[in-house]
């Protein structure tokens, strides 16, 4: 996530999740401020946004310069959650979004994270969207059932091959 400014304040949904934990630290290096975005009570370094409600994105985006944008786990409707928060970066003046859906997610256009991508081209704020496939963080979470009750990775990937990415080269 660059913006081509000396020291950008940008702020992070998911800032705990598998991306934005390593997201984070490699920004903070790189001398930006973060704002990692919480939909939880805020503790100390985070600021309140829930995505849900709508609850705190005009206070989390004021004075942003970028944002980090990912739907919360659980979530198929994307479109509905995420496309009020573009607009509010729209109003407050935020100048860059990336934002991380998921691999295959222009296969079809009415499709939400699809929706919410060509939204957010059409905002006017430049923008980036990273379509990451299966996470390697996962083998002992969301994997780990399947390998120890079938002996395998069950995909949903037909007869092709599927890919996996360390959430830390996202």
């Amino acid at each position: 996530l660059t913006v081509h400014t000396t020291m950008a304040t940008i702020l992070v949904l998911g800032a705990s999740g598998n991306v934005g934990s390593s997201l984070v630290p490699t920004l903070e290096a790189g001398g930006h401020q973060v704002r990692r975005a919480t939909s939880r009570v805020a503790g100390p370094g985070q600021v309140h946004l829930n995505v849900v409600t709508g609850e705190g994105v005009d206070a989390a985006l004021a004075g942003a310069d970028a944002v980090f944008l990912l739907s919360p786990p659980g979530h198929t409707n994307q479109d509905v959650l995420l496309s009020p928060v573009v607009d509010a970066a729209v109003r407050a003046g935020v100048k860059k979004i990336v934002l991380m859906t998921a691999m295959g997610a222009d296969a079809d256009p009415t499709g939400p994270m699809r929706k919410l991508e060509l939204h957010l081209e059409r905002s006017g704020i430049a923008w980036n969207v990273i379509r990451p496939n299966w996470f390697m963080q996962n083998f002992h979470t969301f994997w780990l059932h399947g390998i120890r009750t079938a002996n395998a990775i069950q995909l949903p990937t037909g007869t092709a091959k599927g890919s996996f990415i360390d959430a830390r080269d996202i």
